[in-house]
């Protein structure tokens, strides 16, 4: 009799695991969602669509502004910024990362804000509060006027040494004396004006007293015609220079039969300006400023100089006859006396001023000093022929006084 054993396998269906696995079915809440929610093949290319045209574009802005924030502080390094901000060693590494450090720190109360509202509430307010912030420094740099260049300073101080001549030109019409002074309405205006030049050149950025300096000589020549300009603004020394007749002794007796000047607060000015041009090529050494100037002092800057020393001296001849009278000195006129006093004294010819008790007589040796001083500067070699002229000129003056 034969037995018939059935297997397990064989009540299993045709089709069923051959190894005797059981299928085990795992059902999650989440499983349960995504098969609630089912997007046929049109609704997910729009969804698509949408992410690509509205995130894709902001995520790439913000990213191209982070880097244009990275290369702006490059480009400031290259440009000089270290040098403007005087950081040195690794002081320009810490402030790029104080910089940066507050763009992660900041991440953590933004977030913690944003939980506790809304978003449609915290970005806007964002937003707005960097509008004001950037709105309100726009406001505060368009009041500052922009910094003009050297060749700008260049320009406008000529326009202004021009304007005084102008001016003075313009009171022949008058009958006025050659020496009488401008009015009072033109003097403050210029005066003002050549004070709005001088704050616009110390604010350029390449502004420098160095002749060899990067930006060029333009902006040391400009110095010499603002010292120009005070002179030119409060007396006018051409008519007694005679440099037209190349004659060194008829130009000297020119100078010395000028007129003596006003005592007045705008020439003590004047006068400050003529003896700060006098102590560059004394720190700097006569000598050398007398063989080097050729290669690097233009000739505008040598005229410049040669009525600076013409002044300075005639104002010291104006001191010792206020002196000779008994007139009294101001607190101005003793302190700009002091200050031409240390600048002799830093030369050879602080002998004639040092055994001098008498004020009198040291207010003319210094008068003598200063044309002397400038003399040995145009001692050296020159490419005009006017130069060696005028330094003899120099000489024969200072014998004279």
């Amino acid at each position: 009799m034969t037995t018939t054993h059935r297997s397990e396998n064989d009540s299993k269906p045709q089709g069923a695991d051959p190894f005797g696995h059981e299928e085990i079915e795992v059902v999650n809440k989440q499983q349960h969602i995504e098969d609630a929610v089912q997007y046929d093949e049109a609704e997910a290319r729009r969804i698509l669509r949408k992410v690509d045209y509205r995130v894709v574009p902001l995520l790439t802005i913000m990213y191209l502004i982070a880097f244009i924030d990275r290369a702006n502080i490059g480009n400031a390094k290259i440009a000089g910024m270290n040098g403007e901000l005087e950081l040195t060693g690794r002081q320009y590494n810490i402030v790029l990362t104080v910089f940066f450090i507050p763009y992660a720190l900041l991440e953590v109360p933004s977030n913690i804000i944003l939980k506790l509202t809304r978003p449609s509430i915290w970005l806007p307010s964002i937003m707005l509060a960097w509008g004001i912030v950037l709105t309100l420094m726009g406001m505060a740099n368009g009041r500052q006027t922009p910094a003009l260049s050297s060749f700008g300073n260049y320009i406008l101080i000529h326009r202004l040494v021009q304007q005084i001549f102008f001016a003075r030109q313009s009171m022949i019409l008058f009958d006025a004396d050659d020496d009488a002074p401008l009015p009072p309405q033109a003097m403050e205006r210029l005066e003002s004006a050549l004070c709005a030049w001088q704050r616009n050149w110390e604010a350029t950025k390449d502004s420098s007293l160095d002749p060899l300096a990067p930006g060029g000589p333009l902006s040391f020549n400009a110095t010499a015609l603002f010292k120009l300009a005070y002179i030119r603004l409060h007396t006018d020394l051409g008519p007694y220079r005679r440099l037209e007749t190349r004659d060194p002794g008829a130009i000297a007796q020119a100078f010395c039969t000028a007129p003596l000047l006003q005592r007045s607060t705008g020439v003590n000015r004047a006068v400050l300006h003529s003896g700060h041009s006098l102590s560059i090529p004394v720190r700097i050494g006569i000598e050398f400023v007398a063989r080097t100037q050729t290669l690097h002092w233009s000739i505008v800057h040598s005229l410049c100089n040669l009525e600076c020393g013409l002044f300075l001296a005639k104002w010291l001849q104006t001191i010792a006859h206020a002196l000779a009278r008994n007139e009294v000195l101001d607190d101005e006129e003793t302190q700009l006396l002091r200050i031409i006093t240390s600048i002799i004294n830093e030369t050879d010819l602080s002998p004639t001023i040092k055994n001098q008790e008498n004020l009198l007589q040291k207010t003319k040796n210094m008068a003598a000093a200063v044309v002397r001083l400038w003399g040995y500067s145009f001692k050296g070699p020159h490419v005009f022929d006017i130069m060696g002229t005028i330094g003899a000129e120099l000489d024969l003056c200072a014998e004279i006084l």
